[in-house]
């Protein structure tokens, strides 16, 4: 079906590693990689889970709107920060990961990073940055401590643009048009229903 799917639209790529979670941070890697190569002009990536819906036209609106700068190293999203580093449970580190960000009480934390649920946006310097350095780039927890590790290791000015809750809305309302990202979990329907709404919205603006 996945197979199918793409041959009518084009819109997957498929690798060579088995779908899990542990997976995500190598996932992310080919994602910027493809989405760099295949796009010569993208000046934004965004990830997203695929039972969210990304209302694109607000995002647009956000970005073009912004002081931010696709031409620098940029991440938009949900920032974390402080986040202690996970040792025990599902989320634990597989390997040993020696945080240079200590708190003031001994803890380790990850430096900042966008929260994944929440999906995020980066410019093509981050994503190049991290398709051309992949293999040199070790694989964390999960796919959004990875990348605030990763980039924390840069020579480079990284900023971190945070995102209140206004523009996420985890109810479903792909009607409200203050909000770009909408979901956790909406079914298959949901999103069909969402991207007729969107297109509703535009042909009537």
């Amino acid at each position: 079906q996945l197979r199918k799917e793409r041959l009518e639209h084009s819109d997957l790529i498929f690798t060579d590693r088995s779908e899990s979670y542990r997976g995500l941070p190598n996932k992310l890697k080919v994602g910027y990689s493809f989405a760099t190569t295949a796009v010569n002009n993208v000046e934004w990536i965004l990830k997203a889970d695929d039972d969210m819906f990304v209302r694109l036209d607000v995002l647009n609106s956000y970005l073009s709107g912004s002081n931010l700068s696709s031409s620098t190293m940029t991440v938009v999203g949900r920032i974390k920060y402080e986040q202690p580093v996970v040792k025990r449970g599902k989320w634990a580190e597989l390997h040993t990961y020696r945080s240079k960000h200590i708190l003031s009480n001994g803890t380790a934390v990850y430096p900042p990073f966008p929260l994944g649920s929440a999906g995020h946006v980066v410019s093509r310097p981050v994503a190049k940055y991290v398709a051309s350095s992949a293999s040199n780039l070790s694989d964390y927890q999960g796919e959004d401590v990875s990348l605030g590790i990763w980039l924390d290791s840069v020579n480079l000015h990284v900023t971190f643009h945070r995102l209140d809750n206004r523009y996420h809305d985890v109810h479903g309302e792909c009607e409200r048009q203050d909000a770009f990202l909408v979901g956790h979990r909406l079914t298959p329907s949901r999103l069909e229903e969402c991207w007729n709404i969107v297109q509703h919205d535009q042909s009537t603006f």
